[in-house]
This record gives C-alpha cells, structure tokens and sequence, in this order.
C-alpha cells in the first residue's frame, strides 16, 4: 500500500510539471516584450502646505486664481474677471483648494513614448513660498480616460529645470481646466472670529440695535446705552456665522426685482479694522423660501441667495440683547438705598453699615433690612422673566414710585421705577429715549417686594 501510494504522488507530479510547462507564456510576450520598456510612471514634487497660489491661464491671460491667506492659514481667496477689467474676488472653499492640491501632488503622470507635442487648452501655475512653480499644461481632448499634459518645473527665478510629457487620468484636468473656478467660492458669508467682532449693526423695518465690545463687557450703544448680554451676543455671532449662501448671482437680475434698492434687512459686522454689510432684499422664488442679498466688503462683493430661515435667530429688537437683570451693579455697590413714593415724597432712606443697615440713625428692624437686601437682590442677581422695550404706559395705575441707589456721598448709581401689573406681579424698569426697558420680575423674591413696596407707596 505504501509503495502504491508513493508511485501515485510521482504520477501526479508528473502531469502538473507538463500542465506547467504548456501553460507558461512564450518568451517575449510579457511586459517590456519586443525591446519595449513598461510605461514609467512620475508624480509633480510638490507639497501642498508650501504652496501660496494657484493660477489658470487661457492662452496667456490669467484667468483666475487662488492666493492663500498672508497668515499662512488654510485660508484662500479667489479671484476673477466676469468681464475684461471688472476684477472679483471672494473667500475660497478650503476644502475644495486642498483637494486640488492633493490631486496634483498624488495623480500619476504616465510618461510619454513618442513626440507628439501637446497644445494646452489651458495651463494650470503652482507657486510654492520659495519661488519654485510648476506649469501643467491640459490638452483639450480626453482619450479612453486620459488627458495629454506636459509639465515644466521652475526654478524661483522662473528658469525651466524639468519638463515631462506624459498623460494622467482626467479627473485633474476636469477639476482644475473643464470645471469654472467660481465653483470653488466658499457659501459661507460670513467667517469671523468670536473674538475679533467689534461692533454689530442690525436693521429690520423701523428696529434697529447696535451692539458694540467694550474693554470688559459688551453694551448696547443705539437706540439706548445699556449692558449688553455676553450669552445673546455669541448667540447672534454664531447665527450671523452660520449664514451661507444657496446660490450666486453672477448677472444679478435689477434692483425692482431684487430690492436691495429698499432694503428689508441690514447687517453690519465690524471685525479687525473692517466691516462687512450684508443687505437683504425680497424673496428670491415664488416659495419665499429663499431671498436676494447683497454681500459688500472690502474683499467680497456678491449678490447671492439666502435660505430665508437662517435669519430667524437674528433679530434687531434691542432688548433681546439686553441683560437679563434689571441691574448691572452689585448688591453692595449700594451704600445708601432709598424709595420714592408715587407723590415724590421719601418713604424709607437707609444706609449701609457694618451690621446692615441704619434709618434715621437707629438701626434698621430685622423686616426692614430683610426688605431692602431682598430688593436688592431682586434687582442685581435674578433674572427676570421678561424684558420689553416699550413706550410707558400713561396712566398712573399700579406706579409705586421708585428706587433709587446711591453712593454713601449720596451720588445716584441707578434709579429704578416700580409697579405692580398683571395680579401683582413686579416691574423694574428704566427711562431709554422716549421709551423704557421694563423688566417683569415673578420670583418669590420679587412678589415679597411688590407686597413691601405697595405698603411703602400706600402710607402716604
């Protein structure tokens, strides 16, 4: 049996040495028969972080570019001409210059065997930081997937060193020959760093606020001068951030159909010396979905469309910015506290001591300073409920009269109306222009002092 089996192995062999021998391929029929090399394959030396531009030229005219930004940031702008001599210029699509790069850095160039010369529809300049650049030079014509290009390499004083004729799949002549560059503009609007925004202006109909950066705090300057909320402020940055345009208009339609001739919107953002106005016309389609807009800065200028909902979380009611405590002081920045009745007469006068407060020279009872420190804190350290601004009401019901704050020279901090409206339910509110800012307070708190101060305006 061992013998049998030993000898069926040699004959199996045997078949598959012969199996071996007839299915090799003849000599000279593999690559690099007949005297010919395999194709050589090259790729541009070229590193993308060290680029800074990136020209398309028709013939010789620089028909766009892109120029990275002078911080040496991913930031890119690209420029155009829409007609001889009428120059643009907007922020790029980083994502989109990356990929670019990639492409030419990565894509195979297959090197060329015979003479035929290439004549370049269009030539695509990369120029690194020192100087050096790369020429790629499109033939107009793709072939089973494939594009004709030659490449010159230059030196920084723009001296041919290196050129090679080859061809290389289409998808980089589609991106960067066949394909408008103003595809690549970036929909974001605006791109602004939280802590570079100086200034906000907003305009909507006859609302308008401006919101400006102080050296500790933010504030509203116009149509009052009050204390601006930080929170809303970064919320409304990050909304004006978040604008993004759904289209450009490259021949935009007239002002009669656009109405950027009477706008329904403005807003201004101030950042690093420089402003940027977007202006907001009519609704773009017939859905109201989208609506005109008109971008102006001293680097980008378009009309564009924009999803009309993305401006929702933008608004120009100068209260919705406003802090939400009726005071922006601390409780005990107030050395002397002092209630206005309705008919102009003081209904209490204290000042602050070291073990609280004092009336008419005697301390003051457990009720009184109970009273005063929860106003107080009613007034600096509770949000209210609501805020309007509002023309005041003309009549005198539910007027308590007012508090006042005051330094322990007698120098006024804040003076605060009061009333009681709506079932008794506190409000705190300020002169602004012709109108005020009424705070509507509804804690325990601010009802235990709408019960104290109705019995102080009540005594006469």
């Amino acid at each position: 049996m061992r013998v049998r089996t030993v000898l069926a192995w040699f004959v199996i062999a045997g078949f598959l040495a012969v199996a071996v021998v007839l299915t090799r391929p003849p000599a000279g029929s593999g690559p690099g028969s007949n005297g010919q090399a395999a194709p050589t394959t090259w790729t541009i030396p070229l590193d993308p972080a060290r680029v800074t531009r990136m020209v398309r030229l028709d013939g010789p005219e620089e028909t766009a570019s892109v120029s990275r930004a002078a911080t040496g940031a991913e930031r890119w702008t690209l420029r155009w001409e829409t007609e001889p001599g009428r120059a643009q210029a907007w922020p790029a699509d980083d994502t989109r210059v990356r990929a670019a790069l990639r492409l030419i850095a990565t894509t195979p160039i297959t090197i060329a065997t015979d003479n035929e010369p290439v004549e370049p529809m269009a030539t695509v300049r990369v120029t690194e930081s020192d100087g050096r650049s790369v020429d790629i030079g499109f033939a107009p014509r793709a072939a089973g997937g494939q594009t004709r290009v030659v490449v010159d390499l230059r030196d920084a004083n723009g001296i041919a060193e290196k050129r090679v004729v080859g061809r290389m799949p289409s998808s980089l002549p589609d991106a960067l020959a066949r394909t408008d560059w103003t595809a690549w503009r970036d929909d974001d609007l605006f791109d602004i760093g939280l802590a570079t925004v100086r200034a906000i202006e907003i305009e909507s109909g006859p609302r308008r606020v401006r919101l400006e950066r102080g050296a500790r705090n933010w504030a509203i300057t116009s149509p009052f001068t009050l204390e601006a909320s930080t929170g809303e402020i970064e919320r409304v940055i990050g909304a004006i951030n978040a604008l993004a345009a759904s289209g450009f208009e490259d021949s935009p339609p007239p002002d009669a159909t656009t109405g950027l001739d009477a706008p329904l919107a403005r807003i201004a953002i101030a950042s690093e010396g420089i402003e940027r106005v977007l202006t907001v016309g009519r609704p773009a389609d017939g859905s109201g979905k989208t609506v005109y807009a008109r971008l102006d800065s001293p680097n980008a200028n378009a009309i564009v469309r924009v999803p009309a909902e993305s401006f929702a979380k933008i608004t120009a009611a100068p209260e919705s910015y406003a802090r939400r405590t009726p005071l922006g002081i601390n409780a005990t920045d107030t050395a002397r506290f002092r209630f206005i009745g309705p008919d102009g007469r003081p209904r209490i006068e204290a000042k602050r001591t070291a073990d609280g407060w004092s009336i008419a020279g005697q301390p003051a009872t457990p009720d009184q300073r109970d009273a005063i420190d929860r106003a107080l804190r009613v007034m600096t350290g509770e949000p209210a409920a609501g805020l309007a601004y509002r023309v005041p009401p003309d009549d005198s019901k539910g007027y308590l009269g007012q508090i006042q704050c005051l330094t322990a020279e007698g120098i006024p901090i804040a003076v605060m109306i009061v009333r009681v409206e709506d079932r008794l339910r506190l409000v705190l509110s300020q002169q602004a222009g012709d109108r005020e800012l009424a705070w509507t307070c509804v804690t325990e708190n601010a009802q235990a002092v709408a019960l104290w101060a109705s019995g102080l305006a009540n005594r006469g």
